[in-house]
């Protein structure tokens, strides 16, 4: 059994079901901590959840900002990342743009470097 996260009716990952229901969960603590809606619907009807490209953009992209600004902890960072690069992969097969932010530093910009190439050795392996 799996679980299919669509566009407009074109199906972009199709995760395990118990992989999909951990992935809701974590949206759901993230559109608490970053303050915005994902734009990632509710796994119905069918196992079937609708991705809205425009509030899913601005979401990664404050998600994005969010890594960057306030994961200043290992901790943080190590918690976050992993969801962060399957979001990536996600926005990229949906066609949304990231807006990356300007780096203050050389570490920001190889973090963020990391989250890019993460994110897009991802979507190379996720099923659709």
């Amino acid at each position: 059994m799996s679980q299919y996260y669509e566009v407009h009716g074109t199906t972009v990952w199709n995760p395990a079901l118990g992989t999909s229901r951990q992935f809701l969960r974590f949206v759901r603590v993230f559109e608490i901590e970053v303050g915005v809606p994902s734009g990632i619907g509710p796994a119905e009807p069918n196992d079937i959840s609708e991705i809205d490209p425009e509030v899913f953009g601005a979401f990664v992209n404050e998600l994005v900002r969010w890594y960057l600004v306030r994961t200043g902890s290992p901790d943080a960072d190590l918690l976050s990342r992993g969801f962060i690069v399957i979001v990536l992969a996600l926005a990229q097969r949906a066609g949304v743009m990231v807006d990356w932010p300007p780096t203050r530093s050389q570490w920001d910009a190889d973090k963020l470097n990391s989250l890019r190439e993460q994110a897009q050795e991802k979507e190379r392996q996720m099923v659709r």
